[in-house]
């Protein structure tokens, strides 16, 4: 039954991934906690949205912004870098509260106070943007943030944004498991959850997928600045890192 509602969950966890353009471990982490210690659900998580996301970017290959994803590849390796550096140093969770309540303004400023959607974002914004999602995906475990704020800021269509932030992501999860293998955090088992929950979350990724291109056929701006002003919220509150790779 156990495994059967975990991979439950990831199938959802998929949909919800490529409907918005991230997300899934935000779904499918507080389901997978009840089943397995957080120092195995957080790399198996990690595994599974890195596979989710290649998924995304080859579905919308097409019009991913490869200028703007140029530089946040050469921020995340610094970031990386500098993430790993930290964690084996030491982890200061008043960070992870402040990066809560900087989501929680900015969603609350774009959703209900600001006169016109932002028209576009230089490319060289990417850099800072890898940075800061490496070190903080790669420190304290949640690198989506970062991205998503760059993502609500381009102005670019629904299947331009979701191609970006997939490309995206399989660059900044793959730094985040290069720290998790360094750490001794990727394991056997954290291999053999991955490959169990994996095909249910491509199947609801698919699902997602068909289900955007239907409903969500110009900008899903709003359900991005949604998905953050819930990271915020949860960011400031008790087991919040986990979600947010």
């Amino acid at each position: 039954m156990g495994l059967f509602v975990f991979c439950a969950a990831w199938f959802i966890a998929g949909f919800v991934n490529h409907v918005v353009g991230l997300g899934a471990a935000m779904v499918a982490m507080p389901i997978a906690v009840h089943f397995m210690p957080l120092n195995l659900a957080v790399p198996s998580s990690t595994l599974i949205v890195l596979v989710l996301n290649m998924q995304l970017a080859w579905t919308y290959r097409q019009s991913i912004r490869w200028e703007h994803l140029l530089y946040v590849l050469m921020g995340g390796m610094v970031g990386a870098i500098g993430g790993i550096a930290l964690v084996t140093s030491f982890h200061d969770e008043s960070l992870e509260r402040l990066m809560g309540m900087f989501l929680i303004a900015y969603a609350v400023y774009s959703l209900f106070f600001e006169k016109k959607e932002p028209q576009g974002v230089y490319p060289v914004w990417g850099i800072p943007t890898g940075i800061c999602s490496t070190f903080l995906g790669t420190a304290f475990g949640f690198n989506g943030p970062p991205l998503a704020i760059f993502a609500t800021l381009s102005g670019w269509s629904a299947d331009e944004a979701k191609g970006f932030l997939g490309a995206s992501f399989i660059i900044t999860c793959s730094a985040i498991i290069t720290g998790q293998t360094l750490a001794g955090l990727q394991t056997g088992q954290t291999l053999l959850n991955f490959a169990l929950a994996c095909p249910a979350s491509l199947v609801g990724g698919l699902m997602g997928i068909r289900f955007s291109r239907r409903f969500f056929r110009t900008s899903n701006r709003k359900l991005l600045l949604g998905v953050l002003l819930f990271a915020g919220i949860s960011l400031v509150m008790p087991l919040s890192k986990e979600l947010f790779q």
